[in-house]
């Protein structure tokens, strides 16, 4: 069991590679956790100013996306915990939902405000 976050879990995704778990929580953050040794959490990831609904990996590994409550998705550089190298704008209502193409070329978000984002 892993514990840390201090409201609901409510999204996690695998890196690619499986070395890493992260988890987004209405507590407006999302935890780093280290596979090969559970219970670890190699970084808190904060920036969201409301709850995180959605994680995605880059195919590649390249990059984590999160999208939250606060009507934006970041962009983290997954190399560099904790660095936020965008945040997308556009969304007028919560953003429930993110996916890459599988050729990390295109990313899709989905929010409540009835619309898909491609960026």
């Amino acid at each position: 069991t892993l514990t840390g976050h201090t409201d609901n879990v409510v999204t996690c995704a695998f890196s690619p590679d499986g070395s890493v778990l992260v988890s987004g929580s209405v507590d407006n953050t999302l935890k780093v956790w280290d596979t090969q040794n559970w219970g670890i959490v190699l970084a808190t990831l904060t920036g969201h100013t409301d709850n995180v609904l959605t994680s995605a990996f880059s195919p590649d590994g390249a990059v984590l996306v999160s999208g939250s409550f606060d009507n934006t998705l970041k962009v983290w550089d997954a190399t560099n915990w904790g660095t936020v190298l965008a945040t997308l704008t556009g969304h007028t209502d919560n953003v429930v939902t993110c996916a890459f193409s599988p050729d990390g070329s295109v990313l899709v978000s989905g929010s409540v405000d009835n619309t898909l984002k491609v960026w």
